[in-house]
């Protein structure tokens, strides 16, 4: 049994040292089971990708595959790695209940799930998709966890979709997982996990030009048939948080969907296309001799590229700082180690084009700590470049808190190219 380290610093922290922050978040998660609808949509997978007859997961030195008479398609032995031939790279399967030498027990992915992981990884890979990640089953909330099984979606894996799932669905998971209280965070004072850098993004497609009762706001919706929302997963697993301007807004990105007589994928009416945009419903249409993404945005409205890398910055500046509090510190010096851990981290994120000057476009921000107040930034205030960082000083701790080992606490003020954002370093993104 190990101490929980929220004992010591109040924040979202990984156990062991980092040598540097890794902003690479190219894995999305897809989770699938198979329902009444999974039989019904079989034969129009099969019937729209002819390369169907060539859909088999190879056997190698990891991995044995055979085809079962009754009970789907079984894969045996150790690894979860699988190639699909006719696909380029490779799917990560995560299974439940399986392991080294658990082989009287092989795992099942249902025989019915296998075309429509096909045309869901095919749409993923045809579009620049990076890696994605397969669950089988559909999770539920567990310890403030989105959990398949015995398996957590990791915080790294950032965006989610599920094998013929439908926006109320995905709007229920979403509510129940945004709303648990992260466990990370400090027992006395619990952030929900959207306020977190456990934060996910949520992605479903929809048939329609419309949808109802979506209710949280870190959902987006592409319209389409099934499989049409991997084309966002696609575009968010290549985005490169460290590069030189490299985060840019989805909207106009050229994109690879099919589209036949059982598929429709790209809007051609002038009338779907304005309602779909006054929805915030992402869709694809043939602009400038290509088909392209209209849109970029969340549910109600939020950019998505802004909502996700906001994520990635959140975790990444929460792996610098504690990095920094691998070290002993206490006085002056210690606040400038954390505070210039913070800066050298928002810095990138003005070289890749999220952070731009700006003015702080709400009212005063003030936080209370230790029955003190604290202006972290004043209402319309300048923002030169794109940030102001405040560490509270070691020297207004308590004893009792000096004693615990408690981090300063942290507050960012960031703009945006889409607005206004604060992050505080215990967790907590608002």
């Amino acid at each position: 049994m190990s101490v929980n380290l929220r004992r010591f610093v109040n924040m979202n922290i990984s156990r062991t040292r980092r040598n540097a922050t890794n902003p690479i978040r190219d894995t999305v998660a897809l989770y699938g089971a198979t329902d009444e609808t999974t039989a019904e949509r079989k034969a129009d997978w099969t019937s729209s990708f002819s390369k169907l007859p060539d859909l088999i997961f190879t056997s190698g030195a990891l991995v044995k595959y055979r085809q079962s008479s009754g009970n789907g398609t079984v894969f045996t032995l150790t690894k979860y790695v699988l190639t699909i031939q006719g696909l380029s790279k490779k799917l990560e399967i995560k299974l439940d209940k399986i392991n080294d030498t658990d082989h009287d027990h092989p795992a099942v992915v249902p025989e019915e799930l296998i075309p429509l992981l096909y045309g869901y990884a095919k749409t993923f890979f045809d579009n620049g998709g990076a890696k994605l990640h397969v669950y089988q089953g559909v999770p539920t909330v567990e310890n403030s966890k989105l959990v398949i099984g015995s398996i957590a979606i990791p915080d790294e894996e950032i965006a989610v979709a599920g094998i013929d799932e439908i926006p109320a669905n995905i709007d229920d998971m979403a509510g129940d997982y945004n709303n648990a209280p992260n466990p990370a965070t400090s027992a006395e004072d619990a952030r929900p996990n959207k306020d977190t850098s456990a934060a996910k993004l949520f992605v479903v497609s929809t048939p329609t030009t419309y949808v109802k009762d979506i209710t949280e706001d870190n959902v987006a919706v592409k319209h389409g048939e099934f499989g049409i929302e991997m084309t966002i997963l696609a575009y968010l697993s290549q985005i490169n948080a460290y590069g030189e301007n490299t985060v840019h807004d989805y909207n106009f990105t050229i994109e690879k969907v099919e589209q036949d007589e059982n598929y429709f994928n790209i809007v051609t009416s002038d009338a779907d296309a304005g309602e779909l945009m006054q929805n915030f419903i992402n869709f694809d249409c043939e602009l400038a001799k290509a088909i392209r993404n209209v849109g970029g945005d969340l549910v109600h409205g939020g950019d998505l590229v802004n909502y996700y890398v906001s994520i990635i910055l959140q975790q990444t500046i929460e792996e610098s700082v504690m990095n920094v509090l691998s070290e002993k510190l206490s006085g002056a010096e210690g606040t400038a180690k954390i505070y210039n851990a913070v800066v050298s981290e928002l810095n990138k994120y003005v070289h890749d084009g999220l952070l731009a000057a700006g003015n702080w476009e709400d009212e005063d921000w003030v936080e209370e700590f230790n029955d003190e107040s604290f202006v972290i930034v004043n209402a319309n205030e300048r923002l030169t470049i794109g940030y102001k960082v405040m560490v509270i000083p070691f020297a207004e701790l308590t004893q009792s808190q000096v004693s615990s080992h408690m981090c300063p606490p942290i507050f960012v003020a960031l703009t945006t190219q889409y607005g206004i954002r604060k992050v505080i370093i215990n967790g907590e993104v608002r």
